[in-house]
């Protein structure tokens, strides 16, 4: 920063208002010096934090307006859009605390629970289907976790609809295996519906949180490599590496437990294994999103 006062990176049509620009200069630099203390490990640039306060004073007396806003959430959320891996952490470790008491009055079975803090991790961090982060459109006017617990409160009644909407498990997510025009696919189905039903579902039994997580984010949610590395605050191969990994270890106990059920050849299994493979991508979305 130099020494350049901080409301110098106010555009010159804001500065031109402000009646007591010292005012404004210590209601900043207690703001910065504040957040800093808040999250110690929060790196961020004063001109790329004044520029994002400068998005979200409208056209009031800008006095006023830095007054009603909450600085120092505004400092990590600028940070998290950022993509400021110790942001992130931070967001991740004391933000989020606000969702299991809000929706514990909700009365969820904690597997929804966990699956709208993830959903919620991930839309308002690094977006979904296309749509930029929701943290930027956090606008300061009350506190960060106020905000957070809404969003919560709106996912874990979309999820809730969602999931009374679908179809049996078994049904649909057998169903994916047949594209209904392969016969080979189709005898399969026939064949080893009930066997494929339980070597799949016990294998997903074997899965870390984390490489279901992983499953669930890039298969079902559609959040890129990129996406992930972002969320996980990891370089983006490591990303990729790990979700290779949880495909090909899945892949390995479906396998397994096939063979323990079936006991048929080592060739025969290796062709039932192919067919599957070649709709895996399709079969694990409809399996996670129970």
């Amino acid at each position: 920063m130099g020494t350049e006062p901080l409301s110098s990176y106010f555009p010159r049509v804001i500065r031109e208002t402000i009646g007591n620009p010292c005012a404004v200069e210590q209601r900043l630099s207690d703001a910065l010096a504040a957040a800093r203390a808040r999250w110690p490990e929060v790196k961020l640039d004063p001109a790329r934090y004044v520029a994002h306060l400068v998005d979200h004073l409208g056209e009031g007396d800008p006095e006023q307006a830095l007054d009603q806003l909450c600085l120092e959430d505004l400092y990590l959320a600028c940070a998290c859009l950022a993509s400021d891996p110790r942001a992130l952490a931070a967001f991740n470790a004391e933000m989020l605390s606000v969702v299991d008491p809000a929706l514990r009055r909700l009365r969820l079975e904690q597997a929804a629970v966990d699956e709208v803090k993830l959903a919620l991790s991930e839309e308002v961090l690094v977006g979904v289907s296309g749509r930029a982060p929701l943290i930027g459109t956090y606008r300061g006017a009350g506190p960060l976790r106020s905000w957070l617990r809404i969003i919560a409160v709106r996912l874990a009644g979309r999820i809730v609809a969602r999931t009374e909407k679908e179809r049996p498990l078994e049904e649909e997510a057998l169903e994916a295996i047949s594209s209904g025009a392969d016969p080979e696919l189709d005898f399969l189905k026939r064949t080893y519906r009930e066997h494929f039903r339980v070597a799949f579902t016990q294998a997903l039994g074997t899965l870390s949180a984390r490489q279901r997580n992983l499953l669930r984010q890039h298969h079902l949610d559609g959040l890129s490599v990129d996406k992930l590395a972002v969320l996980y605050g990891v370089h983006r191969a490591t990303a990729a590496r790990w979700v290779a990994q949880a495909r090909e270890f899945l892949f390995e106990h479906t396998r397994a437990a096939l063979q323990e059920q079936l006991r048929v050849s080592e060739a025969e299994l290796d062709s039932i294994m192919r067919l599957i493979a070649s709709r895996l991508s399709v079969t694990i979305p409809r399996f996670l999103r129970r």
